[in-house]
Parts: structure tokens; C-alpha cells; sequence
């Protein structure tokens, strides 16, 4: 019986050698979300129960509202995770593109519909992620997802063409980021960095390869496709989301990007995760991209 058991455990480790040897389309490297640590939970960031009164709307009929606009990545680019039409001027589309690997390789870039003109207007992002044009279109915010900050891009005046960082150190991996109806900005979070795991895992490129190859393993690879079944896939991702405590939190930063208020749902009774906010004043829209609904919640 014994042999058999050392048998077993040799198997496993064989298998699990195997499986950080095969590839993946990712090439990530170890970095840093900030130098001072994940911000305390007290302040405007204390911890509440806000969006646990959400009701749930177009629950199992929808799924993954991460957005109000999306689009599937194609050749060499990353992923178009953010989308943003100008509010006076339809002709006018920002479009924050990004990569998994933590590399500056982030891009935003501006479109116009209307004579299908594209450029870059920024390089070197972390991440991109949500966009967001600022009052008269002076300035363009980004959020930048490795890196738990959000960029200011001056688009008008004598800064135009410079960036500085708009809000940095935030609570969690910044999504999308939205107009409040206080003259301010909510930024949604698809995970918090309060029990510190995402810091740790930021230093540990290997680690960060390995959740990729269980979340999406390559096509057509013969070894993934014996060993890693919809099943035991399924089983290793909740395994690795356990990690990640279900905690629903958004943030509202004001006009010079201090955080002012912070709603949440603790326990993840109803929002487990933030990608995006619709403020219509007395009611917000969340949106995100784990669930199959859209959370509504009164303000």
C-alpha cells in the first residue's frame, strides 16, 4: 500500500512539472503595486454594507457586464479593456489597450469614426484598463491595473501632451472609471488588496502564469486537453478564487483624486466584484465582469 502511495505522489508531481513546463501566451515579470503596501480599511475607505442592500437586475440573463462597450482582441494587441466616447463629441473614441504580463506595454489610443483615423496618444501603461475624459476635455484619466493607480493624460492647455498620476495606492486592481454625479470619479475594483495576496503574488511571475494556464489554458494543446477538463478546471479556479476574499467595494475619488467614499459588500452577498458604475444621483448601475447581473443600488 505504501508504494502505491509514493506512486501516486510521484504521478502528481510528474504531472504538475509537466504542467508549469508547458507554455502559455503570457511572458509576465515580477513588479511592485505600490512601495507603501495595500491602504488601510479606516477613513473614507472604513468598511460598510452599502451594496449588500444591491437588487440584482437581468439576473442569468446577461453576463459579465463588465462595461457599456466591449470588443474581442485580435492579432498582436492586447485586450481593448476600456472604451470611451466623448460626451459632446461622438467623433471622438479613447481606447485603452492592454496585456497580462505587469510590462509596460499598455497603450491608449484615440479613434475617429468618422474618418476611421487612429494614434496612439499614450505608451507605457501597466496595465491599461478604464477610461475616462475629464471636465471640458482637458484631460483623459486611465486606470492602471498592475499598478493600483489611475494616470492623468493632459489633453488641452499648457500641460497638454504631459501625464502625472491622478489617485495612487487605491484599495484594490482598478477596472473601469466613471463620472460621478458629485463632479468626481468611481472606480470599480475587480479585486481588493486587503489581506495582501494580490501584493504577494505581484513578486511571483510564476505564480501569476500558473492561475493563467488554469483561466485560460491554450487552444489545442493536446496535454491541456486530456488533463485539464471543464471539471478539474472549474475545481482549480474556485480553489484559487478562495484566495481572493469575495469582498464588493467601489470608490469615489473627487475632483483632485482623494478618495472620499468607499461602498461595500463585505461578505459578497450581492457584489462580489466591480468592473463599472452608471451614477444616475440616486441610484447606481454596477456592473461586473463575474457576474451575471447587473447590481443596483440606491445613494
Amino acid at each position: 500500500m505504501q508504494k502505491y502511495h509514493w506512486l501516486a505522489i510521484a504521478s502528481l508531481a510528474v504531472a504538475v512539472g509537466i504542467f508549469l513546463a508547458l507554455p502559455t501566451s503570457i511572458d509576465p515579470v515580477a513588479f511592485s503595486l505600490t512601495d507603501e503596501g495595500p491602504p488601510k480599511f479606516t477613513g473614507p475607505l472604513a468598511v460598510n454594507d452599502h451594496l449588500s442592500k444591491s437588487r440584482k437586475l437581468f439576473k442569468d440573463e446577461i453576463q459579465g457586464p463588465e462595461a457599456f462597450a466591449t470588443a474581442d482582441a485580435q492579432g498582436d494587441c492586447g485586450r481593448p479593456l476600456g472604451l470611451y466616447f466623448h460626451p459632446q463629441d461622438k467623433s471622438k473614441l479613447y481606447v485603452a489597450d492592454a496585456k497580462k504580463e505587469a510590462r509596460p506595454n499598455g497603450r491608449l489610443f484615440h479613434f475617429s469614426p468618422s474618418d476611421g483615423s487612429l494614434h496612439t496618444a499614450l505608451e507605457g501603461l501597466h496595465g491599461a484598463n478604464g477610461v475616462c475624459v475629464g471636465p471640458n476635455e482637458e484631460f483623459l484619466l486611465v486606470a492602471e491595473l498592475t499598478r493600483a493607480r489611475v494616470t492623468r493624460y493632459y489633453l488641452k492647455g499648457p500641460k497638454a501632451g504631459t501625464v502625472d498620476t491622478f489617485a495612487q495606492n487605491l484599495p484594490g486592481l482598478p477596472d473601469n472609471i466613471t463620472p460621478s454625479s458629485r463632479g468626481g470619479y468611481w472606480v470599480g475594483f475587480g479585486a481588493l488588496r486587503d489581506n495582501g495576496v494580490l501584493d504577494m503574488m505581484a513578486g511571483l511571475p510564476w505564480l501569476r502564469a500558473l492561475v493563467y494556464k488554469v483561466q485560460s489554458p491554450v487552444k489545442n494543446d493536446t496535454y491541456l486537453d486530456i488533463w485539464l477538463t471543464p471539471s478539474l478546471q472549474s475545481k482549480l479556479m474556485a480553489s484559487i478564487k478562495a484566495l481572493v476574499q469575495k469582498h464588493g467595494m467601489i470608490v469615489e475619488l473627487d475632483a483632485s483624486g482623494q478618495i472620499v467614499r468607499s461602498l461595500h459588500d463585505p461578505n459578497g452577498v450581492v457584489v462580489t466584484s466591480t468592473s463599472s458604475v452608471l451614477d444616475l444621483g440616486d441610484t447606481l448601475f454596477i456592473g461586473s465582469y463575474s457576474a451575471p447581473y447587473i447590481a443596483l443600488c440606491p445613494v
